[in-house]
């Protein structure tokens, strides 16, 4: 009677966790291959300053305005940045945030470089959590001011 108890309590306890394991929900990835992005700005800046992060880089190299569509949002994934021409052993600072007025400013991204011996800085940084709706601009600037380069990567995704 024991052993029979002891199997009763094993296979209850193993139901139980088939079912929290699969309540736990899917790593967000995108959905088909289109909807992975490659974003960079056209040189418009953003209001309060920064540049605007508003073309789209096509697979074959071209490019294309670009906005979040509605009902999506936009997850981030990595930022690639650099600048030329500058100071050597000076350190630079990138950010990617959201303006959502004039004055305010959500940061998402914040990554550091020093320049090099030719004049050259920037990094590739991996980002997690950082998801955007339609409606703020999504703004880049790097510290000290410089000519930047940058890219944004990621995939768009239904807005739940």
């Amino acid at each position: 009677m024991h052993s029979s108890l002891r199997r009763a309590a094993t296979a209850c306890c193993l139901i139980a966790g088939l079912n929290v394991t699969s309540a736990w929900a899917a790593p967000l990835a995108p959905v088909k291959p289109s909807g992975v992005v490659t974003l960079a700005s056209d040189g418009t800046t953003c209001a309060g300053g920064g540049l605007l992060v508003n073309t789209g880089i096509l697979p074959d190299g071209t490019t294309t305005p670009f906005t979040i569509p509605a009902k999506q949002v936009l997850v981030i994934t990595e930022v690639e940045w650099g600048v030329i021409d500058v100071p050597a052993s000076q350190t630079f600072d990138f950010y990617l945030f959201l303006k959502t007025t004039p004055a305010t400013a959500l940061p998402l991204v914040a990554s550091s470089a020093l320049a090099d011996a030719t004049g050259h800085a920037g990094t590739t940084t991996q980002v997690s959590d950082a998801i955007v709706k339609a409606g703020p601009s999504l703004c880049a600037v790097d510290y000290p001011g410089s000519t930047s380069l940058f890219l944004v990567r990621g995939f768009l995704a239904r807005d739940k």
